[in-house]
C-alpha cells in the first residue's frame, strides 16, 4: 500500500463524581451521568496496486498475462465505476506460449478504505477493587461502503471476446456495514 493513516483516541467524559461537570451529585444521578469514556479508531489508506492475470494460460510454466494495447484507466466517482472500474477493452490476448505485455501490477490501485470504529464504555464501581462494565461497540460507525478490488483475472477460454463478463467489475466489500454490539463485564 501507498498511503496509510491511523489514529486512536480515548476519552472519558468529564460529568460525575470527582469530574469537573457534577461533582457534588449524588450517587443514583452519578451512576446515570458519570463514568462514561467514547474511544475511537480511525483508519485511511489507499488501496494496493491492481494485478491483472489470466486464467487457463497456454505457458508452460509461469503466470501468463495478457497484453496491454490500451490505457486501462476509467475516471469518476468509484460508485459510477462499480461494473467498470478499470477499462477491460485495454487488454487483449497474448499469442500462445508468450508472456503478454501487461506490467506485474497496474498503475491502478484498488479502492481506498476510510473506516471508524468507536465504543462507549460505562463503568460502575462496587465493593473494592471490583467494576461493572457495560459497552457499546460499533465496527464502520459512519456506514460506509469499503468496496473490494474488481475482479482481475481474465479467461482465455473465450475465442471471441477478452475477459470474463465481471472482469473489472467490484462485486464486493472489504468490510461489512455498520455492526453494533453491547458487552457486560464484571471486573474482580
Amino acid at each position: 500500500m501507498e498511503h496509510r493513516f491511523v489514529a486512536t483516541g480515548d476519552w472519558h467524559l468529564p460529568f460525575g463524581r470527582e469530574r469537573r461537570f457534577g461533582s457534588g451529585v449524588s450517587r443514583a444521578v452519578d451512576a446515570v451521568i458519570g463514568g462514561w469514556e467514547i474511544s475511537a479508531f480511525f483508519t485511511l489508506q489507499s488501496g494496493f496496486p491492481l494485478q491483472v492475470t489470466q486464467s487457463g494460460g497456454t505457458l508452460w510454466n509461469g503466470m501468463q498475462r495478457p497484453n496491454l494495447i490500451g490505457d486501462p484507466a476509467t475516471h469518476g466517482d468509484i460508485h459510477d465505476r462499480l461494473n467498470g472500474y478499470f477499462n477491460p477493452a485495454a487488454f487483449s490476448r497474448p499469442a500462445p506460449d508468450t508472456f503478454g505485455t501487461a506490467p506485474r501490477t497496474l498503475d491502478i490501485r484498488g479502492p481506498a478504505v476510510n473506516m471508524l470504529d468507536a465504543a462507549m464504555i460505562k463503568s460502575w464501581r462496587t465493593k473494592a477493587g471490583q467494576r461493572v462494565e457495560f459497552r457499546i461497540e460499533a465496527q464502520n460507525v459512519r456506514n460506509l461502503p469499503v468496496f473490494a478490488d474488481p475482479v482481475t483475472s481474465t479467461t482465455a477460454a473465450n475465442a471471441t471476446a477478452y475477459g470474463a463478463s465481471n472482469f473489472g467489475v467490484i462485486n464486493g466489500t472489504k468490510v461489512m456495514p455498520r455492526n453494533v454490539q453491547l458487552g457486560f463485564k464484571y471486573y474482580f
